[in-house]
């Protein structure tokens, strides 16, 4: 009976007529006995919340000479150690309608042999007969939390410019004092050696290229070469020597690295309370987003905020069985996520397993119900 439950998909087009006959709808369960052979098996909707979020992830990268950014450069605003934060970039909510194993229904059409005055209509799809299972209903409880990775980090770790030349020439004066009888001789050799340069050496190097990037925008802009450039060309190497000026900077100020990440969570708002609180996950700075098991984190939630339809309406069908057909009386819902005692993506959305749950009679009336909130859409009386 399980598998009846699933094969219930609530996507329909629910129309019937009848002359003068009732038929019995009967809540379905893993426990339902067989109601009999001549009927179908229909569901009511329900909605799921989807909450999305993207996070970001900042890697604050120090440069290679930052040892020496204050002592070369004078800065005191630089990266000196290897960081990683995170933060959320934005919360969306949005929501989509599946079949409600909570109420699915077998509708009895009784023995139809010799009762030719009692023609009626039963539309349930397009084709005519239950769709069956769709791919959004095949979402169980532990696909209900997916972590997609938005896009990949776009970035270079390593530092432009800073694999430079690594050696440096050295001149070594060797003087060599001979004295043959009474003559002093001096004769100098000048030996020269490559030696590797100091991470000093190579901070003052790219100092002095920074310094004299800087010279040469200056220049650029303030037209000492007297010459007349065109507009866009000037623009385009004043882009470039920006460009360039910063990755010098990088090396002793470093750099900040970014990617974005993706999570999906659903849920699926159940209960009678008109204020309802549910935990979607936890974030933090250092570790981001995690399970709600993690240790680490502060709880984000989803609140629901009925509109108050449930208090107004009574229940009329609190059975398993009524003669005719259910269907819901939809609840509005305001629907926000709650973190840190801030609110963030206000939305209002209808929520049919919220409602109140009604049934109609058969009997002479022609009928519609809407797939997406199991309210009746149209009804005529004959």
């Amino acid at each position: 009976m399980k598998k009846l439950v699933e094969l219930c998909f609530l996507f329909f087009l629910f129309f019937v007529t009848a002359a003068q006959a009732q038929f019995m709808s009967i809540k379905v369960s893993s426990n339902t006995d067989n109601q009999g052979y001549n009927g179908v098996f229909y569901s009511l909707p329900r909605v799921v919340l989807q909450v999305d979020v993207i996070s970001t992830k900042t890697i604050s990268l120090p440069g290679p000479y930052a040892n020496y950014a204050r002592q070369v450069l004078g800065l005191t605003d630089f990266i000196s150690k290897e960081e990683i934060s995170y933060s959320i970039q934005s919360i969306h909510l949005s929501s989509f309608v599946e079949a409600d194993p909570n109420a699915v229904y077998f509708l009895n059409l009784g023995d139809r042999s010799g009762k030719i005055d009692r023609n009626f209509l039963l539309l349930l799809q397009e084709n005519g007969i239950l769709k069956g299972m769709d791919e959004i209903t095949m979402a169980n409880q532990e696909a209900r939390a997916t972590q997609i990775e938005l896009q990949k980090a776009d970035f270079v770790r390593d530092f432009k410019y800073h694999a430079d030349l690594n050696q440096v020439t050295r001149v070594d004066t060797i003087v060599r004092r001979m004295t043959v009888d009474t003559t002093r001789i001096e004769d100098v050799v000048f030996n020269r050696t490559s030696v590797e340069k100091s991470m000093e050496q190579r901070a003052q190097d790219a100092a002095s290229m920074y310094m004299n990037i800087q010279k040469n925008r200056i220049e650029l802009l303030s037209g000492y070469q007297e010459v007349s450039y065109p507009i866009q060309t000037l623009q385009m190497m004043n882009k470039e020597l920006i460009k360039l000026e910063s990755d010098y900077l990088a090396l002793f100020k470093g750099k900040h690295l970014e990617s974005q990440e993706k999570y999906s969570y659903f849920i699926v708002p159940e209960g009678d309370k008109s204020k309802q609180i549910y935990p979607v996950f936890k974030f933090s700075k250092e570790n981001g987003v995690s399970d709600l098991a993690s240790t680490s984190g502060e709880r984000v939630n989803v609140m629901v905020q009925t509109n108050g339809i449930t208090d107004v309406l009574k229940k009329q069908s609190s059975k398993d069985k009524v003669e005719g057909i259910f269907y819901r009386i939809p609840e509005t819902a305001r629907v926000w996520v709650n973190f840190n005692n801030a609110d963030f993506s206000k939305e209002t959305f209808i929520i049919p397993q919220l409602g109140v749950l009604q049934a109609i009679g058969t009997g002479k009336t022609i009928f519609s119900i809407d797939p997406k909130t199991g309210m009746l859409k149209a009804i005529e009386v004959k």
